[in-house]
């Protein structure tokens, strides 16, 4: 009895879409070697199809994804707002580690705060009615820190409103520029000479008020409240007078703890780097951990903005929802 031949039916397996799904394009190798036949009008044998035709056929050509994206995708990545999620809240109890180190570091070494203007405010009294305990000339440092804290906060505030303060590339921009202001201040303390007072104390003094200014407007403005990355004291009443203190879910509660605890871990980093270094140490710190921060905002996920039409409750106001997209499919359209 003649052997079977091993064939398969054209046009049933390459137009049954789960049949063809499933043939085993390696082991064509093995039967384009082994099969031998006569043609047949309603068969076809695998030798008689090359194996680039039938692997199109059996997996249809996909449209691949491209490499970079789009300008347009570009586009719409840096002008989505930001979702409220836990990024977020990372990002901002990041920015409080910073302040932390900035404020350990400034106090120990120029007798004042970089972003505690409630302290240098009173500073101002201690001063003004030349107290024993600080000297005259850190006078001058409290000026300074005040004054720049007013300017970047005004700059940064004032901008953000014509940019739309929660979009990608404005929270992008501007905490980048605030890093490296930052770092700036970090390399005049560590060439320029170390005094407690001075111009090159006054320059320090400078760069890191104006950018914590600005770091303070971005966080209230972000939407986010329990992390403001400075006010602690309204925090902690905020806090002791919650009605769900004990509740199991109370996002409010944590956020507000976690930015307690991140301000404490903060600051004894920058007094640590200070004791062991110097405070070129702490403000370099400061500033790594503030750029941690603000190159984080690129993987944020951003909000798509959903028209659902006309309310009629609300004397015809348009309904707008949004939903929160992974960077991924903003891009790739994953």
């Amino acid at each position: 009895m003649a052997s079977p031949r091993t064939t398969f039916d054209r046009s049933r397996s390459l137009d049954s879409g789960s049949h063809a799904q499933h043939l085993d394009v390696p082991a064509l190798d093995h039967a384009l070697v082994q099969m031998r036949g006569e043609q047949n009008p309603r068969h076809t044998y695998i030798n008689d199809l090359s194996l680039r035709t039938l692997r199109s056929e059996v997996s249809p050509a996909r449209t691949p994804t491209p490499i970079m994206p789009s300008s347009r995708a570009w586009r719409t990545l840096f002008s989505q707002e930001i979702a409220h999620d836990w990024v977020l809240e990372a990002q901002l109890m990041l920015m409080t580690m910073s302040t932390g180190i900035l404020d350990a570091t400034t106090y120990s070494a120029f007798q004042v705060f970089a972003t505690k203007q409630t302290g240098n405010t009173l500073f101002l009294a201690l001063y003004a009615l030349d107290h024993p305990i600080l000297s005259a000339e850190v006078e001058k440092n409290v000026a300074v820190s005040i004054g720049m804290f007013v300017l970047g906060a005004a700059f940064f505030g004032h901008l953000s409103r014509y940019v739309h303060q929660k979009r990608r590339a404005w929270l992008l921009a501007s905490n980048l520029f605030q890093t490296l202001l930052l770092f700036a201040a970090a390399a005049l303390r560590q060439w320029a000479p170390r005094s407690t007072t001075g111009p090159s104390a006054l320059g320090v003094l400078a760069l890191l008020g104006f950018a914590s200014g600005g770091q303070i407007v971005g966080a209230v403005t972000v939407g986010m409240a329990e992390l403001n990355t400075t006010m602690v004291t309204g925090t902690l009443v905020q806090l002791s007078n919650d009605a769900k203190l004990f509740h199991l879910h109370n996002a409010p509660r944590n956020r507000r703890v976690m930015f307690y605890f991140s301000l404490i871990f903060g600051c004894f980093a920058g007094v640590g780097a200070v004791r062991y270094r110097d405070a070129a140490l702490g403000l370099l710190v400061a500033a790594c951990v503030k750029a941690v921060a603000s190159l984080s905002f690129f993987f944020n996920h951003g909000i798509v903005r959903v028209d659902k039409g006309v309310d009629p409750e609300k004397q015809g106001e348009r309904r707008i929802s949004g939903a929160a997209t992974p960077i991924s499919k903003i891009l790739w359209g994953d």
